[in-house]
């Protein structure tokens, strides 16, 4: 092999490293900042890369035409980005602290009670989304404000509200109403 062939293998190299470091990026960054695992920018690199390929097919692989259709690619890539992000992705972005509640408030019941079983419930309801946990009645004492950042605190977080009250006498329910 050359030093030439080795040198143009280096920087596909380079190149292809590269671009896996941009998507990596990609991913910490979105995660970091939405504490949403997002997997969507290997699907969205091939569609762009599909939809490149089609325009230039269509366009032409002249210099002019390559490079219009990856601008055109991008855009369209963006388009369907934002609109992932407006239809699907605004709708989950509370679903990470809303499952905090619930394993919050499961593992209260599992550690602080002699509950041999406790319900769950989430629903949506004019806009709330309501959370009820229930066990068999031992102490309301335990859902009030026992670990650091309690569930009064998660859901004041929120913007919500917690109560806590005994359901005919032989099961705590602790009601949490949150808005979307």
């Amino acid at each position: 092999m050359s030093l030439a062939a080795l040198f143009v293998q280096l920087l596909n190299g380079l190149a292809g490293a590269s671009t896996l470091f941009l998507i990596a990026a990609g991913l910490s960054l979105i995660f970091g900042v939405t504490r949403i695992v997002n997997f969507a920018h290997g699907s969205l690199f091939m569609l762009g890369s599909y939809i490149a390929y089609s325009l230039i097919t269509r366009i032409g692989g002249t210099g002019v035409g390559y490079w219009a259709a990856v601008l055109l690619a991008g855009i369209a890539v963006a388009i369907v980005g934002a609109l992932i992000e407006i239809l699907l992705l605004r709708r989950i972005y509370r679903a990470a602290e809303l499952f905090q509640l619930i394993i919050e408030g499961l593992s209260n019941v599992r550690r602080h009670t002699q509950s041999r079983a406790a319900w769950t419930a989430l629903t949506q309801v004019d806009g709330h989304v309501h959370l009820r946990i229930e066990n068999e009645y031992v102490n309301d004492k335990v859902w009030v404000s026992f670990s650091p950042r309690s569930l009064t605190e998660r859901a004041a977080s929120l913007g919500g509200q917690l109560r806590v009250y005994r359901n005919n006498g032989d099961r705590t329910v602790v009601d949490i109403q949150i808005p979307l």
